[in-house]
């Protein structure tokens, strides 16, 4: 009986989470059991009793509980999964209960997921298969396929102070979800054809960046730490890194998600938030660390993408205002962190071939990266061979933060042969003007000894192996030492396939070694050196 249905679910609705749930729980199977009848009860136009599930929400928008809010996400999704167009018609008409009730409860990680399925629901169809009369308009129109919904998400991104974390999380995972980014709400990936661009609309990116910035009060750390994660999402959404930005007329500096966030930035807030100090946890080794911690990682995240981009004008503002020089000096208050090195990485990387002589010489001259880094694995090399410190702590650097720190140098010495190549521009003159005032030729010139005997002794000193490679990201080798490949198996076997720059070679820097068809001479290799392929 339809009547029956109502009494069900004011069981399912009134249970006390820490009493017996017992009713509830068959309640909840009966519900989610996918029989035609009871869903067209739920939302069949001549009953609707899920009406008095919505009503529920809103009237009590404390916590649900998790027990219930996974009983209300198994009936909503399966109402979607197996009555598509039953439920769309009552979302379409019950359009501001539904998205008042489903706001009211984000703080559950099940009502999240099952917000999305409803979020979700008639975006599947594969392109061509929509029904030939529903027009762009009616699209525009229908349930949740609006800026205002967008809106009222990213509203709960910013809602309340650091109390409110579980819903500030599953806010931005909501919108992550949107743009087709893997999140833990569902296995599904796929973007939201209609919301979609509104996520990644201006009005959105400049409504993130003035609450991470510019909201009065301050906004929560949790909330920061979303909207960056949703900002990064968008960014790395963007197609990039499938084709050259010159030649495809794409300028990345104007993207939404690049342009205002960077514009609307507060330097100083920046480089405080990441130079601050970061939470203490015990570690496996019994010592106590730093933590990086979630919100600085999601800045550092963002940044290499926006590197990465190469979106020249907005890289070298932030170098300029000294956001890289806090990125950098990261890599040595947190040596234990291998993902926050494998994103700097990849902001050093961008900086190296951009030849931008502005950004080399804050990074190169300025900051002195090369000078720390060589300082850093020296003292690191002294704690390993005197048995570290106190507590059983014998090593500091990970290998995978090793590889990294490796890569960079390996990377300035392939930039070196670049300009000793005369790699660049075609204009000969310019590029010996190039190599003349680059900071990084600059440096090894005067650091000559102590560079030769870095590349010959470390680089090129390493036994042959066999490398792994996981998406061109350092994997950590049982000796610890990791150079990362752009790409391709890579033997060391034939040294004279390569192009090593005269210090991989011990030569002096100014000596010429160009053979007749102007690539470096490589020379006789001994069976024990080791050459290095340029990728």
């Amino acid at each position: 009986k339809k009547e029956t249905i109502a009494e069900m679910l004011n069981i399912l609705l009134e249970f006390d989470e820490e009493g017996n749930f017992k009713q509830a729980h068959v309640v909840a199977e009966v519900f989610s059991s996918g029989v035609e009848e009871i869903n067209a009860a739920l939302v069949g136009l001549d009953t609707e009793y899920i009406l008095q599930l919505f009503d529920h929400l809103v009237a009590n928008p404390r916590s649900l509980g998790s027990r219930k809010a996974g009983y209300i996400h198994n009936l909503l999704t399966t109402l979607v999964k197996d009555d598509e167009d039953l439920t769309l018609e009552f979302l379409n008409k019950h359009k501001d209960l539904v998205m008042k009730a489903m706001l009211a409860h984000l703080d559950q990680r099940a009502m999240a997921a099952a917000f999305k399925g409803l979020l979700f629901a008639g975006c599947y169809s594969p392109p061509g298969m929509q029904e030939e009369e529903e027009s762009a308009e009616n699209d525009a129109e229908g349930w949740a396929r609006d800026l205002a919904t967008v809106e009222a998400i990213v509203d709960k991104v910013f809602e309340g102070g650091d109390d409110n974390a579980d819903t500030h999380s599953n806010a931005s995972k909501l919108l992550r979800s949107l743009i087709g980014e893997g999140v833990e709400l569902s296995e599904e990936f796929a973007q939201h054809q209609y919301l979609h661009p509104h996520v990644s609309s201006e009005d959105i990116c400049i409504r993130l960046a003035n609450g991470i910035f510019h909201s009065s009060p301050p906004s929560a750390l949790s909330s920061r730490e979303g909207a960056f994660k949703i900002l990064t999402a968008l960014v790395g959404s963007n197609t990039f890194r499938d084709s050259d930005s010159d030649e495809s007329g794409v300028d990345m500096s104007e993207v939404p998600s690049i342009k205002y966030p960077c514009a609307a930035l507060n330097h100083e807030q920046m480089c405080a938030d990441l130079r601050g100090e970061g939470p203490q946890m015990p570690s496996s080794i019994g010592a106590t660390i730093r933590c990086v911690g979630p919100y600085r990682m999601s800045i550092v995240k963002y940044l290499a993408l926006v590197f990465s981009s190469e979106s020249l004008a907005v890289t070298r503002e932030l170098a300029t205002h000294g956001v890289v020089d806090a990125c950098l000096q990261l890599l040595f208050d947190y040596p234990w962190s291998s993902m926050l090195h494998v994103e700097i990485l990849c902001i050093v990387q961008f900086i190296i071939r951009s030849y931008d002589l502005l950004m080399q010489l804050r990074v190169f001259r300025k900051f002195n990266l090369l000078t720390k880094i060589l300082d850093f694995l020296e003292e690191e090399d002294k704690r390993n061979a005197s048995g570290g410190g106190g507590g059983g702590h014998k090593k500091v650097l990970t290998s995978t933060n090793r590889g990294c720190l490796y890569r960079i140098c390996l990377d300035v010495e392939l930039y070196l042969v670049g300009l000793s190549k005369g790699n660049g521009s075609e204009d000969g003159e310019v590029d010996a003007v190039e190599a003349s005032t680059c900071p990084i030729r600059t440096w090894a010139e005067k650091h000559k000894v102590r560079w030769q005997s870095f590349v010959i002794g470390t680089l090129r000193g390493v036994e042959e192996r066999q490398e792994r490679h996981l998406a061109g990201l350092p994997i950590p080798c049982p000796d610890g030492i990791n150079i990362i490949y752009d790409a391709g198996p890579q033997s060391n076997s034939n040294a004279s396939d390569f192009g090593l720059s005269n210090s991989m070679r011990g030569l002096g820097l100014t000596q010429s070694t160009s053979s007749d068809n102007g690539s470096p001479k490589t020379g006789d290799s001994d069976s024990g050196d080791m050459a290095w392929e340029n990728p």
